[in-house]
Protein backbone atom coordinates (compact mmCIF):
# COMPACT_ATOMS: atom_id res chain seq x y z
CA UNK A 1 0.00 0.00 0.00
CA UNK A 2 1.09 3.26 -0.93
CA UNK A 3 -0.65 6.32 1.27
CA UNK A 4 -0.43 10.31 0.98
CA UNK A 5 -0.98 12.78 3.33
CA UNK A 6 -3.32 15.79 2.96
CA UNK A 7 -0.69 18.04 4.47
CA UNK A 8 2.67 18.52 5.16
CA UNK A 9 3.47 16.10 8.74
CA UNK A 10 7.17 17.92 8.84
CA UNK A 11 6.93 20.10 11.96
CA UNK A 12 9.74 22.89 10.56
CA UNK A 13 8.49 22.65 7.09
CA UNK A 14 6.57 25.90 6.21
CA UNK A 15 3.63 24.05 4.48
CA UNK A 16 2.90 22.54 7.87
CA UNK A 17 -0.26 21.69 8.65
CA UNK A 18 -1.46 23.16 5.23
CA UNK A 19 -3.47 21.51 2.63
CA UNK A 20 -1.60 20.29 -0.61
CA UNK A 21 -1.47 22.88 -3.34
CA UNK A 22 -2.90 20.80 -7.31
CA UNK A 23 0.91 20.86 -8.46
CA UNK A 24 1.56 18.67 -5.16
CA UNK A 25 -1.45 16.80 -5.70
CA UNK A 26 -0.06 15.80 -9.22
CA UNK A 27 3.26 15.07 -7.80
CA UNK A 28 1.95 12.92 -5.00
CA UNK A 29 -0.14 11.34 -7.22
CA UNK A 30 2.45 10.69 -9.82
CA UNK A 31 4.73 9.56 -7.23
CA UNK A 32 2.49 7.12 -5.15
CA UNK A 33 1.77 5.27 -9.07
CA UNK A 34 5.07 5.01 -9.55
CA UNK A 35 5.83 3.83 -6.39
CA UNK A 36 3.04 1.09 -7.08
CA UNK A 37 4.67 -0.10 -10.35
CA UNK A 38 7.83 -0.32 -8.30
CA UNK A 39 6.03 -2.96 -5.96
CA UNK A 40 4.61 -4.95 -9.14
CA UNK A 41 7.57 -4.95 -10.89
CA UNK A 42 9.40 -6.21 -7.79
CA UNK A 43 6.72 -8.77 -7.18
CA UNK A 44 5.51 -10.17 -10.58
CA UNK A 45 4.98 -13.39 -9.89
CA UNK A 46 2.23 -12.14 -6.67
CA UNK A 47 -0.86 -12.26 -9.33
CA UNK A 48 -3.42 -12.58 -6.44
CA UNK A 49 -2.06 -9.40 -4.44
CA UNK A 50 -3.39 -5.91 -4.60
CA UNK A 51 -1.55 -2.75 -5.21
CA UNK A 52 -3.69 0.16 -2.94
CA UNK A 53 -3.32 3.65 -3.07
CA UNK A 54 -4.55 5.65 0.02
CA UNK A 55 -5.47 9.52 -0.83
CA UNK A 56 -6.84 11.73 1.43
CA UNK A 57 -10.67 12.15 0.60
CA UNK A 58 -10.49 15.84 -0.85
CA UNK A 59 -11.70 17.53 -4.20
CA UNK A 60 -8.10 17.98 -5.95
CA UNK A 61 -7.06 14.31 -5.04
CA UNK A 62 -10.50 12.83 -6.17
CA UNK A 63 -10.44 15.27 -9.48
CA UNK A 64 -6.62 13.83 -10.05
CA UNK A 65 -7.69 10.24 -9.70
CA UNK A 66 -11.36 10.56 -11.30
CA UNK A 67 -9.88 9.64 -14.39
CA UNK A 68 -8.72 6.21 -13.29
CA UNK A 69 -10.82 5.59 -10.50
CA UNK A 70 -12.79 2.49 -11.51
CA UNK A 71 -10.13 0.94 -13.21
Amino acid sequence: MEAKGATSSRMGSPRFGKVSTPTQVYDRVAEAIYAELCLRAAHPKALSEQVVLAVPDSPLFRKRLEIVREQ
